[in-house]
């Protein structure tokens, strides 16, 4: 399954998305790194869809993620000019 395919397939929570993660990307027992950050991305733009492009992004892994995986948002300070989400 591809990326697009992945991220079209997920469904929209209130505060984020529903996803699944299928074998193939599969990295002994975690997801690829890129694929966890595509997921967060989108649940950030799912949430504040009128969001600027990104400029910049710092992600932190703390654990494996596979399967079924739900990527919640928080908003955590929105100006005029920069907005930081914190998906988790």
């Amino acid at each position: 399954m591809s990326l697009p395919a992945i991220l079209a397939a997920a469904r929209p929570t209130a505060t984020g998305l529903v996803a699944t993660i299928t074998e193939e990307w599969m990295q002994g027992r975690t997801s690829y790194g890129g694929l966890s950050s595509a997921l967060a991305l989108e649940a950030a733009r799912k949430v504040a869809p009128d969001l600027p492009p990104l400029r910049s992004a710092t992600i932190n892994f703390v654990g494996p993620l596979a399967g079924e995986v739900e990527v919640t948002t928080r908003t955590l300070r929105r100006g005029r000019n920069a907005t930081w989400i914190q998906p988790r």
